[in-house]
């Protein structure tokens, strides 16, 4: 009998001893998870922020932006007049002014152009900083990935010119379904990335191209690349090997999470020395519209 206690007691320690391990194992799972969580949510928040101060920003430079254009307009209307009549006057005594003066004008029409095309510039970095933003389109729609890049790389021109030479291999592609500011927002990430992997002067290349019904968005640096240590971590929320201050506060994380929403991947090839190449693959039809027009 007592045998039989004992080798209870030590069955019964034993299933004890499983389940708490078991009980360990799932609660550091759900801590994990909870901490990945958290950490997505902050840096979502955080590109929330980031759109909205886009968008705000874009607002606040039209107005001030619409009265320097439309005053170069007036000025170059009224130095048009001007210009016109000194040509009226031929008088041998005001030749000499005349001469002078079309000087002056040559100088002043000189600045209202380089104006017009500061502008223009703002005009066009504005539009695309709104497009960039896109706060005003939270559903799924069809967009022009094309679009989405050339507006990323207006706001990035800061971080490229005069040291990247960027390489642009755009194939005829369709428009995709999707959430355009978040896709916007994953291209920002991995441009930024590739920019700030390379040291002094290099290059990046974006392709495009269409497979099997899938868009193929593959963003490519002469960087600094990655050992396979840290290649394997690049996705792990919270994980980055930059300096505090450096990215976009959208980690590689979030971008594969916002991917994944939209039923695609993300592939990355990377040597150390020899650069990174990220391959975003997306659908091109999302699985319930396919439904909705009777595919399968």
């Amino acid at each position: 009998m007592a045998d039989d206690d004992l080798t209870r007691n030590q069955e019964m320690e034993a299933e004890v001893s499983r389940r708490t391990r078991e009980l360990q194992l799932e609660c550091m799972e759900k801590t994990k998870q909870l901490i990945d969580s958290e950490t997505q949510l902050a840096q979502a928040e955080k590109m929330a922020a980031l759109g909205n101060l886009a968008a705000g920003l874009a607002h606040e430079i039209n107005t001030p932006l619409g009265a320097i254009s439309s005053n170069n307009e007036i000025l170059e209307s009224a130095f048009g007049q001007v210009r016109e009549f000194v040509k009226s006057l031929s008088s041998a005594e005001e030749s000499a002014k005349t001469a002078r003066l079309a000087e002056v004008f040559t100088i002043i029409d000189d600045s209202i152009r380089t104006n017009r095309l500061a502008c223009e510039r703002l005009v066009q970095i504005v539009r695309n900083v709104r497009n960039f933003a896109r706060l005003d389109e939270p559903v799924w729609k069809k967009a022009d990935m094309h679009e989405g890049l050339e507006s990323t790389l207006t706001l990035l021109h800061h971080e490229i010119k005069n040291r990247i030479r960027l390489v642009k291999e755009f194939g005829q592609i369709r428009q995709v379904d999707c959430f355009p500011n978040q896709l916007n927002q994953v291209f920002m990430n991995v441009l930024v990335n590739a920019a700030q992997s390379i040291d002094g002067k290099g290059e990046i290349r974006i392709k495009t191209w269409e497979e099997n019904d899938t868009l193929r968005i593959s963003i490519s640096d002469t960087g600094r690349g990655m050992t396979p240590e840290t290649k394997a971590r690049i996705f792990d929320p919270g994980f980055t090997t930059k300096k505090p201050g450096l990215g976009t506060g959208l980690g590689l994380a979030i971008c594969q999470k916002i991917i994944q929403n939209h039923n695609g991947r993300i592939e990355v090839e990377s040597t150390p020395g020899s650069g990174s190449t990220f391959t975003i693959v997306l659908p091109i039809v999302q699985q319930a519209e396919r439904k909705a027009n009777g595919e399968r």
